[in-house]
């Protein structure tokens, strides 16, 4: 009983790390757009053309944060990677991305839902 606790809320707690990365993309992106675009508008006033600097920097911001995105997704594909390597080896899992893969699998070899 004490043990199924446990795993809830580390389960809990997975969840919540895995919903702040996630919420970092959706603040990263426009943030390093927006700073990128000021910065630029700032040093292309300093050299005298804000406009091109204000491009120049936006365009900046936006592969940051694109940068920023996949970085992230990596890091969550790892994850995933590493828990379903878990769960394969451990017996039962208790991740829903586990057993959403297995059913997926099973479907495509012909197993529970008939032939593919």
């Amino acid at each position: 009983m004490e043990q199924a606790k446990r795993s809830r809320r580390r389960e809990r707690r997975r969840q919540a790390a895995r919903l702040a990365d996630l919420s970092t993309i959706g603040l990263v992106f426009p943030v390093a757009t927006v700073l990128g675009y000021l910065g630029g508008r700032l040093v292309g006033g300093w050299l005298g053309d804000a406009a091109v600097g204000a491009l120049i920097g936006g365009a900046l911001g936006i592969v940051a944060g694109f940068y920023n995105l996949f970085k992230v997704a990596r890091r969550l594909a790892r994850e995933d990677e590493a828990e379903a390597g878990a769960e394969g080896a451990g017996g039962q899992g208790s991740g829903r991305l586990g057993s959403r893969t297995q059913d997926s699998n099973e479907v495509g070899r012909g197993g529970a839902d008939g032939p593919g």
